[in-house]
């Protein structure tokens, strides 16, 4: 004996290789339970994370056909069964990118929702299947068809669903305008359009051109106006007059933010009206010519009716009344007696200048 070593029988090749094969599989048995139990390729550039509700009846069933139709993709399909993605974030710690969230929920006795995420743009698609006659398994095929197209066109470069929008935190929930496109309610406008008012009950209806500038501030606007009424003729005894009025009123209105929305409108008038005499009877000494202010108060309320985000039709209805009528008068007889209460009708176009 010389203290070397001593073989009995024959000689046995690749001891180093024994032990390398042990230490590797003392490795494999204390690693994740989870990680081991999947397919994987170890050069995949990819983690599909399978979230599974291990309660459903049909998980395995879920899970065996998702991996085979995943089959020859380089990816690697982790499932997670306990909703908090620990599986698939010790799968990402070795190097793995993941690409998406998988999950197959039974919204109904009769349908199943696949949905897929991705999380590097939050976004997801979902896509409904429902059970048919055939039974369970023709879901799951389609289910896993599904997820394979999916996979494939994120492997391609592409995208799955319509990304959210981001929304501060402090923001409340989204309102949807009633109008097809933004309605300006802020600047200077013009208006324009037709008057119809009247001034004494035996002159019968006056009719004018009314223009106006406004100025916008949110649904709320103050502005003034101005009507060009022909002058007035009266055929009367025992005198004829030429009256020429210039009402003119400082407005304040509502006016709603919709496309169609109602208006309220109050006004300050003031109409200055000179008197001409054209007619006299011979026994009567005709005086000079004289003008007179009429002061008063208007409400009316209509519609606004924007046919472009700058454009809109008026529409509106009131009443006048004045504070200080007079009466036109030839010794002691009344020739024109004015109304103090004067209905009004009116139609235009309100146009944004700036």
């Amino acid at each position: 004996m010389d203290g070397g070593t001593v073989w009995y029988g024959r000689r046995v090749r690749g001891c180093r290789a024994s032990i390398v094969a042990a230490v590797l599989f003392l490795a494999a048995s204390i690693a994740s339970p989870l990680r081991a139990a999947e397919p994987t390729n170890d050069s995949a550039p990819g983690i599909v994370v399978f979230a599974v509700d291990p309660q459903l009846r049909d998980a395995q069933a879920m899970v065996d056909a998702v991996r085979a139709h995943l089959t020859g993709l380089p990816v690697r399909l982790v499932v997670d069964t306990g909703g908090a993605g620990s599986s698939a974030n010790g799968a990402e710690s070795d190097g793995g990118r993941r690409i998406g969230t998988l999950t197959i929920d039974p919204a109904t006795p009769g349908e199943w929702v696949v949905s897929f995420t991705e999380p590097a743009i939050d976004t997801t698609l979902v896509r409904r299947i429902r059970l048919k006659p055939q039974g369970m398994r023709v879901a799951l095929e389609e289910a896993a068809i599904v997820v394979r197209s999916m996979v494939e066109a994120m492997l391609d470069g592409g995208h799955v669903g319509i990304a959210r929008p981001a929304r501060l935190p402090e923001e409340g929930p989204v309102r949807r305008s009633s109008s097809p496109w933004p309605i300006r309610r802020h600047g200077i406008a013009g208006t324009a359009g037709y008057l119809g008012t009247t001034f004494a009950p035996n002159l019968g209806w006056q009719s004018a051109l009314l223009i106006g500038l406004r100025w916008q501030f949110g649904e709320l606007y103050a502005g003034t106006t101005y009507a060009l009424f022909q002058p007035i003729t009266t055929a009367t005894e025992p005198a004829s007059l030429l009256l020429v009025r210039h009402p003119a009123s400082i407005v304040v209105g509502y006016a709603g933010g919709a496309r169609l929305a109602p208006t309220i409108e109050i006004e300050l008038i003031a109409d200055y009206v000179r008197r001409t005499t054209i007619g006299l009877d011979p026994i009567y000494l005709a005086t000079s010519d004289a003008s007179r202010w009429n002061f008063g108060v208007g409400a009316q309320a209509g519609i606004s009716w924007s046919v472009l985000p700058w454009v809109r039709l008026l529409g509106q209805a009131g009443i006048d009344w004045i504070i200080n009528p007079y009466s036109y008068v030839a010794s002691s007889e009344i020739v024109v007696e004015t109304s103090p209460v004067r209905p009004k009708i009116g139609v235009g176009l309100g146009v944004d200048l700036w």
